[in-house]
């Protein structure tokens, strides 16, 4: 997935792809990083999707960030 991410950026970037929030640029590279796991993403429901996909957002901060 991390591979996947300055692609996708860059497409967006360079028009070739119309603005999304990141969050749904993640969403897209989750389904292709399941598929390429041999995961078929239908097997979930789009709640548990959706709920992977925005782990990142419950993540704690590194310990070195200053409070914000």
């Amino acid at each position: 997935m991390a591979r996947a991410y300055q692609p996708a950026m860059e497409d967006v970037r360079s028009g070739r792809s119309p603005f999304v929030p990141l969050d749904a640029l993640h969403r897209e590279k989750l389904i292709l990083v399941l598929l390429d796991m041999g995961i078929e993403p239908d097997d979930f429901g789009m709640a548990e999707l959706d709920e992977l996909n925005l782990a990142c957002h419950r993540l704690g901060p590194w310990p070195d960030v200053f409070r914000g």
